[in-house]
């Protein structure tokens, strides 16, 4: 028993009204999503924020919602979100990392447990002594009011910089995309796109997605994007095209536009002059 090990996930008092956690919660089982997230990071906090496949099933989703007990679609379309917007990190369809798990967990041995605890209770049970001793009461209070302050000081610090990295991973094209349209359908066919692609083991990265989002933005009606992301998610392309209706008018239209052309002045004149000679010739 010595070598026991307690752990303990720490959540900051603001974990709900983060911007990602505030977006997964109002996506169509959004509170299931939140809740397999934080079991993700429990199972993950004592392996070093790292998840990794082991083969048990076809795939680390189906795996990991064996592990959790919950539906493999909600797990699945959980991962997608978490990895679109930074809360966790995919290497290929093998190994997931979960950056919080490591930074905001705590752990002691069970030894340290028992001297903790003894400590404590050496504290309570010398309190009436105190009263006796050089330091006085104030003073003690004084000095656990400046001890107070300066942990508030540094977990503040913590929150701050914790706070600029998810505001730098919240720049991942899909997620600022879908924040912005506040498109709960669009939202959920890109949520589909990333799970689909991740399950091919080619995920889209940040820069592939900046690349889709300027096609769609640049060759799409804003009508057509949702039907564009289906097909790509459906047929798993890795960019989105036209239907072949749409080629098709777009073909006709430049057909339509160069056949409506004007002729040239210098071309007028020659058709003219070629005329006037076969007239000629044939007098």
């Amino acid at each position: 028993m010595s070598g026991k090990r307690y752990y303990w996930l720490k959540l900051h008092d603001d974990f709900f009204n983060s911007k990602r956690i505030k977006k997964m919660r109002r996506m169509a089982g959004g509170d299931t999503y939140t809740i397999i997230y934080l079991k993700l990071q429990l199972m993950a906090m004592k392996k070093d924020g790292v998840l990794t496949f082991s083969g048990l099933e076809p795939s680390f989703a189906e795996e990991l919602a064996l592990d959790l007990d919950e539906e493999v679609d909600d797990v699945r379309m959980t991962l997608a979100y978490l990895v679109s917007c930074g809360l966790a990190e995919s290497n290929g369809d093998a190994t997931l990392f979960f950056p919080y798990a490591v930074e905001n967990v705590g752990s002691e041995g069970a030894s340290a447990a028992r001297v903790r605890a003894f400590r404590e209770r050496q504290n309570t049970e010398a309190l009436p002594e105190a009263l006796h001793c050089n330091i006085s009461v104030t003073e003690r209070k004084r000095r656990e009011e400046i001890e107070k302050r300066d942990r508030e000081e540094i977990e503040k610090r913590d929150r701050e910089e914790i706070e600029k990295r998810e505001d730098a991973r919240a720049r991942d094209p899909f997620s600022a995309f879908a924040m912005n349209e506040d498109d709960q359908e669009l939202t959920d066919a890109l949520m589909t796109w990333l799970s689909e692609m991740s399950d091919t083991g080619k995920p889209l990265s940040p820069k592939d997605q900046g690349e889709i989002l300027d096609k769609l933005r640049l060759e799409f009606p804003r009508a057509e994007w949702l039907p564009a992301i289906r097909r790509s998610a459906e047929r798993k392309w890795r960019t989105v095209y036209p239907r072949k209706e749409d080629k098709k008018a777009a073909k006709m239209t430049e057909q339509q536009k160069a056949w409506s052309a004007p002729i040239p002045a210098e071309e007028t004149e020659r058709l003219i002059r070629l005329t006037k000679e076969m007239e000629e010739r044939d007098e």
